[in-house]
């Protein structure tokens, strides 16, 4: 089934997947003296990101059980192609991403983490697939 797909979709569906799997692995991590602590994606607008990265895996894989995401979309986004989908899924997921991670920025103590940038280099191999695929519906 997975060499069935195009190449575009194929990097997207593995990149959903590691970006799904490095949701759960530390993205920020705290320490102040002894005191340490860590997030991962599933706090605060990481969440959007993990939502993204479930919906570019559904809209590779539901086309091989014979279903669509267009089946799930209301209204006018029913009329949405995949690529779109995908793209979309990607700039959301890389936006999230990088929202979760530059809260490290100019605050003492709080570093990221190697989920994280995984996370980041997977959401934009969302917005690379979807550029592969090149197909307008």
């Amino acid at each position: 089934m997975f060499g069935s797909l195009v190449i575009g979709k194929q990097v997207a569906l593995v990149a959903g997947v590691v970006g799904f799997i490095m949701s759960f692995f530390s993205w920020l991590s705290v320490g102040a003296g002894s005191y340490s602590s860590s997030t991962n994606g599933w706090h605060d607008v990481g969440i959007v990101a993990v939502v993204f990265f479930i919906v570019s895996v559904a809209v590779v894989v539901l086309p091989l059980v014979g279903m669509s995401v267009r089946s799930f979309l209301p209204g006018p986004a029913a009329a949405a192609s995949d690529t779109l989908i995908l793209f979309i899924a990607g700039l959301v997921s890389t936006l999230s991403v990088l929202g979760v991670l530059t809260q490290a920025l100019g605050s003492s103590g709080i570093s990221t983490s190697f989920g994280g940038w995984v996370a980041l280099i997977a959401s934009i191999c969302i917005l690379v697939g979807s550029y592969m695929t090149g197909e307008t519906n």
